[in-house]
């Protein structure tokens, strides 16, 4: 089974009427959004945009949305920190007319990497054919699951990490991109906060997925 390493978390948060100049360092400690005395590493603050970051966490506010990420989810209880700050964001601003909520997770796999790890995806998530050989032959492939048949809908995308250098194009191993989301109405106060608040649970569900799929089988 090839390992596949949660790299980010973001809660997405859809709404109407944000006051991003208000979003600080200072407005999210006061307020017990996020632990006191968490030393910030950028704070930025204009009209249509906000951000706080700090060293693997970080908080941005739009005037139609909020987001809240987790990235270095290894150093500490994401599951549990980050729920608690959307949250409590949303307790903070009542006034705000909340809408969808997306949870979206990235995952990184080395296990096998370059051109192998793109051959293998190309075998196992395609149907062999004469179309695989078109323009001189399929050199790689980004494959997306959908699956809406109810709430929370879910898109899975799976490929392989490029990256361009000076040495040209460069391959890595297996990324994953999963998000999972809910539309609600301004007034499904508590069916978002319970949305949220089963963030760990839904990142179980990924993980479930992903060894299901033949190329991250034994």
């Amino acid at each position: 089974m090839d390992k596949l390493k949660l790299e980010t978390v973001t809660a997405v948060i859809v709404s109407d009427g944000n006051n991003p100049r208000i979003l600080n360092q200072d407005f999210l400690e006061r307020n017990d959004i996020v632990p006191a005395g968490w030393k910030e590493k950028q704070v930025i603050v204009t009209p249509p945009f906000s951000l706080v970051e700090y060293e693997g966490f970080s908080v941005q506010m739009e005037e139609n949305k909020l987001s809240i990420t987790a990235k270095n989810v290894s150093s500490f209880a994401w599951d549990q920190l980050l729920p608690k700050v959307a949250i409590r964001l949303l307790e903070v601003l009542p006034h705000v007319s909340y809408k969808a909520v997306g949870l979206n997770f990235s995952l990184y796999a080395e296990t096998i990497i370059g051109r192998d790890a793109e051959n293998k995806l190309i075998e196992q998530l395609l149907t062999k054919g004469d179309w695989l050989n078109v323009h001189g032959g399929i050199t790689g492939a980004l494959v997306e699951l959908q699956f809406r048949k109810s709430f929370p809908h879910l898109n899975v995308k799976v490929g392989v990490r490029e990256t361009i250098s000076d040495k040209g194009r460069q391959l890595g191993g297996y990324t994953v991109m999963a998000n999972f989301h809910h539309d609600f109405e301004s007034k499904n106060v508590n069916e978002r906060i319970a949305f949220i608040s089963k963030v760990a649970e839904y990142e179980k569900e990924i993980h479930q997925l992903i060894n299901s799929l033949p190329m991250f089988k034994l």
